[in-house]
Protein backbone atom coordinates (compact mmCIF):
# COMPACT_ATOMS: atom_id res chain seq x y z
CA UNK A 1 0.00 0.00 0.00
CA UNK A 2 2.69 2.17 1.23
CA UNK A 3 4.65 2.05 -2.69
CA UNK A 4 1.13 2.78 -4.15
CA UNK A 5 1.08 5.54 -2.67
CA UNK A 6 4.19 6.63 -3.14
CA UNK A 7 3.52 5.65 -6.61
CA UNK A 8 0.96 7.80 -7.24
CA UNK A 9 2.70 10.82 -6.04
CA UNK A 10 5.62 10.35 -8.38
CA UNK A 11 3.38 10.43 -11.44
CA UNK A 12 0.19 12.75 -10.46
CA UNK A 13 0.00 15.63 -12.53
CA UNK A 14 1.05 18.61 -10.18
CA UNK A 15 -1.57 20.56 -8.95
CA UNK A 16 -2.85 23.77 -10.54
CA UNK A 17 -1.75 22.29 -14.32
CA UNK A 18 -3.51 19.54 -16.22
CA UNK A 19 -0.68 17.10 -17.41
CA UNK A 20 -0.67 18.00 -20.62
CA UNK A 21 0.34 21.00 -20.16
CA UNK A 22 2.88 20.52 -17.73
CA UNK A 23 4.28 18.10 -20.24
CA UNK A 24 4.78 20.76 -22.63
CA UNK A 25 6.23 23.46 -20.58
CA UNK A 26 9.01 21.02 -18.92
CA UNK A 27 9.78 19.69 -22.35
CA UNK A 28 10.03 23.17 -23.83
CA UNK A 29 12.04 24.63 -20.97
CA UNK A 30 14.24 21.95 -21.29
CA UNK A 31 14.57 22.35 -24.99
CA UNK A 32 15.24 25.52 -25.55
CA UNK A 33 18.03 25.21 -22.66
CA UNK A 34 19.70 22.69 -24.72
CA UNK A 35 18.86 25.35 -28.05
CA UNK A 36 20.77 27.96 -26.11
CA UNK A 37 23.64 26.18 -24.76
CA UNK A 38 24.21 24.25 -28.03
CA UNK A 39 24.07 27.75 -29.83
CA UNK A 40 26.33 29.53 -27.75
CA UNK A 41 29.00 26.85 -27.68
CA UNK A 42 28.69 26.57 -31.45
CA UNK A 43 28.76 30.68 -31.77
CA UNK A 44 32.03 30.58 -30.04
CA UNK A 45 33.25 27.27 -32.01
CA UNK A 46 32.27 27.40 -35.70
CA UNK A 47 34.23 28.90 -38.33
CA UNK A 48 31.10 29.01 -40.64
CA UNK A 49 29.30 32.37 -40.70
CA UNK A 50 26.18 30.88 -41.65
CA UNK A 51 26.03 28.19 -39.16
CA UNK A 52 27.17 30.87 -36.83
CA UNK A 53 24.27 33.41 -37.61
CA UNK A 54 21.65 30.20 -37.18
CA UNK A 55 22.99 29.68 -33.76
CA UNK A 56 22.79 33.25 -32.73
CA UNK A 57 19.11 33.25 -34.30
CA UNK A 58 18.45 29.81 -31.68
CA UNK A 59 20.09 31.83 -28.45
CA UNK A 60 17.87 34.87 -28.90
CA UNK A 61 15.14 33.21 -30.03
CA UNK A 62 15.16 30.34 -27.41
CA UNK A 63 16.04 32.63 -24.59
CA UNK A 64 13.20 35.44 -25.33
CA UNK A 65 10.91 32.33 -25.56
CA UNK A 66 11.55 31.17 -22.27
CA UNK A 67 11.09 34.24 -20.49
CA UNK A 68 7.88 34.37 -22.13
CA UNK A 69 6.86 30.98 -20.90
CA UNK A 70 8.39 32.35 -17.12
CA UNK A 71 6.31 35.35 -17.21
CA UNK A 72 2.90 33.54 -18.38
CA UNK A 73 3.36 30.73 -15.82
CA UNK A 74 3.92 33.22 -12.92
CA UNK A 75 4.68 31.79 -9.35
CA UNK A 76 4.19 27.96 -11.65
CA UNK A 77 7.68 29.22 -13.34
CA UNK A 78 9.12 28.06 -10.34
CA UNK A 79 8.65 24.70 -11.11
CA UNK A 80 10.46 24.78 -14.70
CA UNK A 81 13.56 22.98 -15.48
CA UNK A 82 16.67 25.26 -15.85
CA UNK A 83 18.61 22.78 -17.67
CA UNK A 84 18.72 20.89 -21.00
CA UNK A 85 17.09 17.40 -20.97
CA UNK A 86 19.48 13.94 -21.67
CA UNK A 87 19.35 14.45 -25.48
CA UNK A 88 20.17 18.09 -25.36
CA UNK A 89 23.30 17.60 -22.80
CA UNK A 90 24.19 14.86 -24.83
CA UNK A 91 24.35 16.85 -28.05
CA UNK A 92 26.45 19.55 -25.97
CA UNK A 93 29.36 16.91 -25.07
CA UNK A 94 28.99 15.79 -28.68
CA UNK A 95 29.69 19.40 -30.05
CA UNK A 96 32.57 19.90 -27.31
CA UNK A 97 34.93 17.13 -29.03
CA UNK A 98 34.19 17.37 -32.39
CA UNK A 99 35.71 19.88 -34.89
CA UNK A 100 35.81 21.07 -38.61
CA UNK A 101 33.22 19.58 -40.79
CA UNK A 102 32.09 16.95 -38.55
CA UNK A 103 31.04 19.33 -36.14
CA UNK A 104 29.23 21.39 -38.13
CA UNK A 105 27.50 18.02 -39.70
CA UNK A 106 26.54 17.30 -36.26
CA UNK A 107 25.39 20.34 -35.34
CA UNK A 108 23.06 21.00 -38.20
CA UNK A 109 21.75 17.25 -38.11
CA UNK A 110 20.88 17.30 -34.36
CA UNK A 111 19.19 20.63 -35.04
CA UNK A 112 17.06 19.40 -37.72
CA UNK A 113 16.06 16.45 -35.37
CA UNK A 114 15.69 18.84 -32.64
CA UNK A 115 12.89 21.36 -34.46
CA UNK A 116 10.91 18.63 -36.05
CA UNK A 117 10.34 17.31 -32.51
CA UNK A 118 9.90 21.04 -31.02
CA UNK A 119 7.37 21.69 -33.54
CA UNK A 120 5.45 18.29 -32.75
CA UNK A 121 5.76 19.42 -29.30
CA UNK A 122 4.33 22.65 -30.36
CA UNK A 123 0.86 21.60 -32.51
CA UNK A 124 0.28 18.49 -29.44
CA UNK A 125 -0.07 21.46 -27.82
CA UNK A 126 -2.33 23.38 -29.44
CA UNK A 127 -4.39 20.39 -30.58
CA UNK A 128 -4.81 18.89 -27.08
CA UNK A 129 -3.60 21.32 -24.04
CA UNK A 130 -5.82 21.93 -21.59
CA UNK A 131 -4.55 25.66 -20.40
CA UNK A 132 -5.74 28.37 -22.82
CA UNK A 133 -3.45 31.02 -22.41
CA UNK A 134 -0.74 27.93 -22.72
CA UNK A 135 -1.88 27.00 -25.97
CA UNK A 136 -2.54 30.63 -27.31
CA UNK A 137 1.25 30.38 -26.23
CA UNK A 138 1.79 27.65 -28.20
CA UNK A 139 0.01 29.09 -31.01
CA UNK A 140 1.63 32.42 -30.93
CA UNK A 141 5.10 30.07 -31.17
CA UNK A 142 4.59 28.46 -33.67
CA UNK A 143 5.63 30.12 -36.72
CA UNK A 144 9.12 31.03 -34.84
CA UNK A 145 9.70 27.07 -34.28
CA UNK A 146 8.72 26.67 -38.14
CA UNK A 147 11.23 29.52 -39.36
CA UNK A 148 13.79 27.42 -37.42
CA UNK A 149 12.94 24.13 -38.79
CA UNK A 150 13.01 25.85 -42.23
CA UNK A 151 16.37 27.74 -41.74
CA UNK A 152 18.27 24.51 -40.24
CA UNK A 153 16.98 22.64 -43.58
CA UNK A 154 17.91 25.30 -46.11
CA UNK A 155 21.60 25.56 -44.12
CA UNK A 156 21.20 21.28 -44.57
CA UNK A 157 20.80 21.05 -48.27
CA UNK A 158 22.74 24.30 -49.13
CA UNK A 159 25.84 22.29 -48.42
CA UNK A 160 26.60 25.22 -45.89
CA UNK A 161 29.27 22.86 -44.40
Amino acid sequence: MKRLLVWMMLVAPTPGWAYPDESFCTALAEKSSAETDNGRLVQAKSPNPQVQEFAAMMVKDHVALTERLRALLGSKSSRLPTSADAVGRAVNVKLGVLSGRLFEQFYIRSEQRSNEDMLDLVKKEIASGKDGKLKAFAQDILPIVARHLKTIRVLASGEAV
